[in-house]
């Protein structure tokens, strides 16, 4: 007997950072859910360098091949998202306060979903914003504080899966989506005059969060995919990189071999954006301060033109340091505005 396999769908992770912009550092693993549909729909996953993709089993049937089993419409496949790379939301651009334990960034076509040139679906691309937060079956929710007399959980086409009536003062509800797909739920919570008081937005899972996934891909073969033509589709997630301050703090130490530089000629040149000065101290040793006026975009690559330079005059320009180093994205800084990156370089 001969075996056929067909690739059905492939889910690429790209990030701006990376030369080659193949997203390291990331895995895909099936939820326990999907493995059991993967399985029905006699679909076998396998994870690739750039993601994962599944093929399917197929048949030759009147001299060509055909699937064995049909993906119905609205069938969803979900796959956890796992972190191998620690220095992952170093290099990307996202609000380091929305990356927590307890949330996820879910990621999910739709109809409405852009499609490229080569007919690849972009699931997203740029700035991570909104996480949702991530729950099992049994979803424990607060209510402290609220005057709530119903509350309601609606599916991603904002059917009512559940709902109940709260005893007054109840303050936190139980909600058992144990026979829900698993999926972005919203919760809605309304007082006695029929006005929303808390929203929520929830992923429900029945699989460990243990390691916590980074997230969830979810693909979703809707009517307009399913009927594209194609028999094979590729589902993309686009990461952009972070872009922060750089600030070189220059030791100069003036009884060394380069004793007649001016510190307050020193200039930064070739660089992506302009950098300001500040100088300080007094004697054999100055404090030289150049800081970026704008963020720079992280790259795997790094600026190699960025020179420091001193120019007495408009026409005299001596080179101090031809390359300067570029920040070491294991070692940025965080503080109040975000995080930032602080070289320190001495010139003696």
């Amino acid at each position: 007997m001969s075996y056929y396999f067909g690739r059905i769908f492939t889910i690429e992770f790209l990030h701006n950072y990376y030369t080659n912009r193949v997203c390291s550092g990331i895995r895909l693993e099936p939820t326990e859910e999907c493995g059991r549909l993967l399985k029905g729909n006699r679909l076998l996953f396998k994870e690739t360098s750039m993601g994962g993709q599944v093929v399917r089993e197929l048949k030759k049937e009147e001299g060509s091949l055909k699937p064995i089993v049909q993906v119905k419409e609205g069938t969803a496949f979900v796959f956890k998202i796992l972190l191998d790379n620690p220095f992952f939301w170093n290099i990307t651009d996202v609000e380091l306060e929305k990356v927590h334990p307890a949330s996820v960034f879910v990621f999910e076509n739709s109809d409405t979903s852009p499609v490229g040139a080569d007919g690849t679906v972009i699931v997203h691309s740029g700035r991570l914003s909104e996480p949702v937060r991530v729950s099992g079956k049994v979803v424990k929710y607060s209510l402290e504080g609220l005057e709530a007399s119903t509350i309601f959980v609606y599916d991603r086409k904002d059917r009512v899966v559940f709902g109940n009536i709260l005893k007054p003062e109840e303050e936190r509800i139980t909600i058992d989506m144990t026979g829900c797909p698993e999926g972005l739920y919203r919760i809605k919570a309304y007082n006695s005059s029929g006005a929303m008081v808390k929203e929520d937005s929830v992923f429900i899972t029945a699989d460990s969060l243990k390691p916590a996934p980074f997230g969830f891909v979810v693909v979703r073969f809707t009517s307009s995919l399913l009927g594209d033509g194609r028999d094979e589709h590729t589902f993309r997630v686009e990461f952009s990189s972070r872009e922060i301050n750089w600030t070189y703090r220059i030791n100069l130490k003036t009884s060394g071999s380069l004793n007649n530089i001016d510190a307050t000629k020193l200039k930064i040149v070739d660089a992506p954006v302009r950098f300001s000065k500040t100088v300080s101290g007094t004697g054999a040793e100055r404090l030289v301060e150049f800081t970026s006026e704008t963020p720079i975009e992280l790259k795997e690559e790094p600026y190699k033109t960025i020179k420091l330079v001193e120019e007495p005059s408009a026409e005299e320009r001596r080179i101090i340091l031809k390359t300067l180093p570029n920040p070491d994205v294991r070692r940025l800084i965080k503080d109040d505005s975000g995080l930032k990156s602080i070289i320190y370089l001495t010139i003696k």
